[in-house]
């Protein structure tokens, strides 16, 4: 289901105006018993304030944390392979549950560390989720990974609609046809 749609000016960050849409979205389910809530967003959102929202609210949140020197360091004896290892015929992946702290956050949280070596790469893709699931990291990095079945949806439908033909002169007039073709 579609919660939100809106279209911004070319110089603002993804995450603009998140306090509107995530008071509008928690506020709309409030009231319905769903048993546990959830989250799931890009490091967009990676920002302190939504995790305090989040957890004020008793929603469980999966939301990509950019990779930086401290969680790499953390990690560091997943990130080389073995002088002379053989080449892999599959991709290998490691995850490890890591608590960590940034400089803007106000207290430790559960970041899980996703490794993956594809074959025949010399380095290895690596990516980082803030959670507060007590899920275990196996189904956490799943219930993740799902937000590529979202963007999925979210890229057949601009393709089918049309979506990204906003070619209107006044910034208005292209919210509103934005808004049809998700209408639509």
């Amino acid at each position: 289901m579609l919660e939100f749609c809106a279209l911004h000016h070319g110089n603002v960050h993804n995450a603009d105006g998140w306090r509107d849409v995530l008071d509008s979205a928690i506020a709309h389910y409030a009231d319905r018993d769903f048993g546990a809530q959830f989250f799931r967003a890009d490091e967009a959102y990676a920002i302190p304030a939504i995790y305090e929202v989040l957890e004020e609210a008793e929603y469980f949140y999966v939301i990509r944390v950019l990779a930086n020197n401290v969680l790499c360091a953390k990690i560091a004896h997943w990130l080389t392979q073995r002088v002379g290892q053989p080449s892999q015929t599959k991709v290998k992946r490691y995850d490890e549950d890591v608590h960590y702290q940034a400089a803007s956050w106000d207290r430790p949280r559960r970041v899980i560390s996703k490794i993956e070596w594809h074959p025949g790469e010399l380095f290895s893709k690596v990516g980082f989720i803030a959670t507060n699931m007590p899920m275990d990291l196996d189904w956490v990095v799943r219930f993740y990974n799902q937000r590529g079945t979202a963007e999925q949806n979210i890229k057949e439908d601009k393709h089918a609609f049309h979506w990204t033909r906003l070619s209107c002169r006044k910034f208005r007039d292209n919210e509103v046809r934005l808004q049809l073709h998700a209408l639509a």
